[in-house]
């Protein structure tokens, strides 16, 4: 049996590298769409707030995932991705009078968790 979290037997799944770059991009899509159609009124960062503010989260969250992988090696990619959902969910609640910075924190909790999975896939491959 294995030791290191980031060695895998060939009857695990896991998705490509491709795979959570594509999930990670789309959700940063949803969120900014869903910005878009309701656009809050005032956000932490210059206009236009509905897209600044969350592409600057996602920008520092994947970098900061990116950097702090080893943080989140015990997790399955799966498990980090439901806690990544989690956060998005409960951004709106936290936030509620101010959307846009719901929109920061959840667009942060998105890259960390992207960024995290997707360094984490790329050293389980051997590509990095």
């Amino acid at each position: 049996m294995s030791t290191s979290p980031t060695e895998r037997r060939d009857d695990d799944f896991t998705f490509p590298t491709a795979a959570w770059v594509a999930i990670d991009v789309t959700a940063l899509g949803v969120l900014i769409l869903l910005l878009w159609i309701f656009q809050p009124e005032k956000g932490l960062l210059p206009e236009p707030s509905w897209l600044i503010d969350p592409l600057a989260g996602w920008l520092l969250g994947n970098v900061l995932g990116f950097a702090a992988y080893k943080t989140f090696l015990k997790l399955p990619p799966a498990g980090m991705a439901a806690i990544c959902l989690v956060l998005v969910a409960l951004s709106p609640v936290i936030f509620l009078k101010y959307p846009a910075m719901g929109a920061f924190f959840s667009a942060l909790a998105i890259g960390i968790g992207a960024g995290s999975i997707i360094h984490r896939t790329l050293i389980e491959r051997g590509t990095h």
